[in-house]
């Protein structure tokens, strides 16, 4: 039976949860900016980013993954990503 390393599960669980709220905060900024962007713009462009918006929320968390994994690869960046697209989508909508 093998050992637990827990030094590593421990650094390996902080450095999701780093990534995690890491992404959640750009989701949070960038849903903001959309929503201020949207509150003081014409309701022409106002329109269009309701349509944008609607667009990015219509495609399936899943379906992004493997398109951010080949245009970022493993990094960290691309992770981040991910959490801060699902997240934004969400709270822009709700702003």
């Amino acid at each position: 039976m093998n050992a637990v390393d827990w030094e590593w599960l421990w650094r390996d669980v902080l450095l999701s949860a780093l990534r995690w709220g890491l992404g959640l905060a750009a989701g949070v900024i960038a849903a903001l900016v959309i929503a201020l962007a949207y509150q003081s713009s014409s309701p022409r462009l106002r329109n269009c980013i309701e349509h944008a918006v609607d667009f990015v929320r219509a495609i399936p968390i899943l379906a992004v993954v493997p398109f951010v994994a080949w245009w970022l690869g493993p990094r960290e960046t691309g992770k981040m990503l991910i959490v801060a697209l699902a997240a934004g989508c969400i709270i822009s909508r709700a702003t």
